[in-house]
Formats: structure tokens, C-alpha cells, sequence
């Protein structure tokens, strides 16, 4: 129940509701009537006639997919045409080098799990000797096998000049995997940059086209711009993932080129052994 004290507020508060109906009311148009009610047939007919351009008006609109696929109708249409053809080649050229790395960038291309214990085995009942090395070697072509052999063509000199040899040969070969991943790395560069590029070229025509029908025409710079943004958006879709795989191929091919150094460190006492008898012959 309202207390007495509240009154004047109250008051207050239904003059003011009143008031705004009234407003309401008074506004050219505009009829308060319950939901349930039905308008009279002028003022139905009326509304029909009133609604019926912005029926037609919502047929007109179209999804961005439609937008983005239909058929170019001008220069600017046209223009965004390349621009999405060009970043959809850079996604093929990206997601080709990206499944070709998921496949070849593996323990078993790069360091073969056989090729390892055959090599651990030699070490450890010290039968790694030069004959039996070049045949393990031989056996595989593998970066790890392919080091290997460019080391063992130092065989015999002083043990710098080896460590020197292997670690040339890794060098090599960690260039030449990681070379392999460069498209990722182009693609994510370029993609950006593009996407960009198409924005701008974009919002030139669609200010230019703003200009041209003038006042009142917002729909059109509105069109423009979000068409113009959709390419810096493709780009930047294109670049993440690309930098994601990237991180993960850079740090996969890390960790097998350090267990390819500890690998290879153990047969430094071989290639000492081998150095004896050329330094006896020497002296």
C-alpha cells in the first residue's frame, strides 16, 4: 500500500505517463490501440501502401556471402573480384606448404627411429668403426643419415676439423628443412599486406562512389566500406594460422636438430680413434 508521504511522487509519476500518451497521441500517424485490435481499413490500407517499399526494399538485401560471390557488375566490383582471388591462391599456396610440412617434417623423415638405434648400437658395443659407419649411413637418406656421411668424409683428421664438419652439415641441413616452410612465412607477410591494400583501393571507390550520388546516399559508403574492410579481414585470416604453424614447425625442427647434436656428439671417440693411426703415421 503507498504510504501518504508518497503521494506527490506518485502524482508525479502518473501526470508524466499521461503526458507522453498524450505526446503520442498528438503525433501525425501514429494511433495507440491494443495489440488486439485491428486498424480501420483506411489506415490499413495505408500501411499496406507505406510498407510496401520497404518489403521490397528487404527482397534487395543480400548476405555477405552474396555480396562476395556474385556476379561484378563495375570497376570496383571487379577490383574486389582480384583482390579475393588473389588471397584465396595465397590460402591454397599456404594450407599446400602446411599439409606438406604435417607429413615430411616427422621423426621418421628427418631422424628414421631404426637409423637411430642402429647408430646406438654401434656406439655402444663399440663397433662403430669406419666400415661399419659408411654402411649405416649408406643405408638411408635421411637428414640425419646425410650428416652423418658428410662427417664421416673427414674421417681421419684431427677431431676440430670434424666437429667443424658436423656442424656445418647440420647447419645445412636445418637451412634446407627450413627453407621448405618459407611459403608459410611469405604468406603470412604478403597476406596482411594485400588484404590491406584491397581496403584501401576499396574505400577510395567507395568514397568516390559516395561523392558521385550525393547526399543521402550513406548506404553506399556504408556498402563500400564494410566490402573494403572484408579484405583486411581475408588477409589477417590467412597470416594467423600461417604464424601458428610456423611457430610450431620452428620449434619441431629445434628439438630434432638438438637430438641430432647429442646424437652425433657420441661418435666424437670414434672419430678420435680414427685420428690415432694417421697421427702415428704423421710422426
Amino acid at each position: 500500500m503507498i504510504s501518504f508521504s508518497h503521494a506527490p511522487v506518485v502524482r508525479a509519476m502518473y501526470r508524466s505517463i499521461f503526458l507522453a500518451v498524450a505526446l503520442l497521441g498528438a503525433l501525425p500517424g501514429v494511433s495507440i490501440q491494443p495489440a488486439s485490435a485491428q486498424p480501420p481499413a483506411p489506415i490499413a490500407a495505408a500501411a499496406g501502401i507505406a510498407s510496401a517499399p520497404s518489403d521490397a526494399s528487404s527482397e534487395t538485401l543480400r548476405t555477405l556471402g552474396q555480396e562476395i560471390f556474385r556476379i561484378p557488375r563495375n570497376a570496383n566490383d571487379w577490383i574486389g573480384m582480384c583482390f579475393y582471388v588473389v588471397l584465396f591462391i595465397f590460402s591454397m599456396i599456404a594450407t599446400t606448404v602446411g599439409l606438406e610440412r604435417l607429413f615430411h617434417l616427422r621423426r621418421e623423415k628427418v631422424m628414421p627411429e631404426a637409423l637411430m638405434q642402429q647408430l646406438e648400437h654401434l656406439v655402444r658395443t663399440e663397433t662403430d668403426t669406419l666400415e661399419n659407419l659408411r654402411v649405416l649411413a649408406g643405408s638411408s637418406d635421411a637428414p640425419l643419415a646425410r650428416v652423418l656421411r658428410d662427417a664421416l668424409l673427414r674421417a681421419g683428421r684431427p677431431l676440430a676439423e670434424v666437429e667443424k664438419g658436423i656442424e656445418d652439415a647440420m647447419a645445412r641441413e636445418f637451412l634446407i628443412l627450413r627453407g621448405k616452410q618459407r611459403g608459410l612465412s611469405v604468406m603470412a607477410n604478403v597476406g596482411p599486406l594485400v588484404g590491406l591494400f584491397g581496403t584501401v583501393v576499396g574505400m577510395i571507390f567507395a568514397f568516390q562512389m559516395a561523392s558521385q550520388a550525393g547526399l543521402g546516399k550513406a548506404e553506399l559508403l556504408a556498402k563500400g566500406i564494410y566490402l573494403a574492410l572484408l579484405t583486411t579481414a581475408l588477409g589477417l585470416t590467412i597470416a594467423v594460422p600461417c604464424i601458428l604453424l610456423l611457430a610450431y614447425f620452428n620449434a619441431k625442427l629445434d628439438r630434432y636438430m638438438v637430438k641430432m647434436d647429442g646424437l652425433l656428439l657420441q661418435l666424437l671417440p670414434s672419430f678420435a680413434r680414427m685420428e690415432q693411426p694417421s697421427g702415428s703415421q704423421r710422426s
